[in-house]
């Protein structure tokens, strides 16, 4: 769902254009119809199912725990991303039994990935999402699919929309703060508070500023991903501590030798990561690549 709520708005706009756009053909508005219907319709699904069919939903957030310090790699550093990335509820079976498990279990698999992001009474806000998306992206079609004449009318009360469209996310957002982590709470309030604001700047003929503020709110957007990446190389996991262990138990054992093997397979690969004939090359990749990452976060904390 993250992808198609990347691609909605400009996917809807296009598809409005082409339908109410008096300059295209009958292929064009056919094209529109069948890519709009096709893409609203997907939500509109998911919607029923989740909303309608299962509702009351057989899940219900309890509180997570707190991550102890011998699961962080870095304490300061492991605290505040947790504070911001670290998910403060968790779905589970609202009621307990092999048939609410069962339950529980279905919904969770199959639709968990749209509303696992929000908190407990909140799991239809991501038909939220999907609606303020949906008209913004119409706002945007029906603007730009009117004649050279009312253009600049048309672009008047489309950004006035838009804006509006906006200001109603971030209010929605700071009262219900449906999000289960604090930094998408954050990045979705202020990533609309920046769409309010260059609505308002290209109201007002401020152009290029309205670009710019545009651009550092594409940029934040991205935000949310690069620190879940950060919390995940900071958090040890389960199989990395007993290898820990192990390797302190055992290493008093080894020949100079092993140990100075070791010592250089350890700059390629995590300590986590078991060696077997049975891996194949992209889970080697994989281990190097977070291990990669690992060492510029250690280098990065350090300073």
């Amino acid at each position: 769902m993250v992808f198609y709520g990347f691609l909605q708005e400009p996917t809807v706009g296009a598809a409005v254009a082409c339908i109410a756009s008096s300059d295209t053909g009958v292929a064009a508005v056919v094209l529109g119809t069948v890519v709009g219907g096709t893409w609203l319709a997907l939500p509109c699904v998911f919607v029923w199912h989740v909303c309608v069919r299962h509702s009351p939903l057989p899940l219900a957030t309890i509180p997570t725990r707190r991550v102890r310090s011998t699961q962080l790699r870095w304490e300061r550093v492991g605290r505040m991303l947790e504070w911001l990335c670290a998910e403060r509820e968790e779905w589970v079976a609202a009621v307990g039994g092999a048939t609410g498990n069962a339950a529980a279990r279905l919904v969770k698999v199959r639709f968990g990935a749209l509303f696992e992001a929000f908190r407990g009474g909140t799991h239809w806000y991501f038909a939220v999402d999907v609606l303020l998306g949906a008209l913004t992206g119409v706002v945007i079609g029906a603007a730009e699919s009117v004649d050279s004449a009312d253009a600049c009318a048309a672009a008047v009360w489309g950004t006035s929309c838009v804006l509006a469209i906006a200001a109603l996310s971030v209010v929605l957002c700071v009262v219900l703060r449906p999000h289960v982590v604090r930094c998408e709470l954050l990045v979705a309030v202020c990533v609309s508070a920046l769409a309010v604001v260059a609505a308002g700047l290209q109201l007002a003929g401020e152009m290029s500023a309205s670009a710019a503020v545009s651009l550092a709110a594409s940029v934040l957007a991205l935000l949310p991903f690069v620190a879940r990446l950060a919390w995940r190389a900071c958090k040890l996991e389960p199989s990395a501590r007993r290898h820990v262990v192990g390797d302190a138990t055992s290493s008093a054992k080894r020949t100079p030798h092993a140990a100075s093997a070791d010592a250089s397979v350890l700059h390629v690969l995590p300590s986590n990561f078991l060696v077997t004939p049975a891996r194949p090359a992209a889970f080697l990749a994989a281990a190097q690549q977070e291990e990669m990452l690992r060492l510029l976060l250690d280098c990065i904390c350090r300073r």
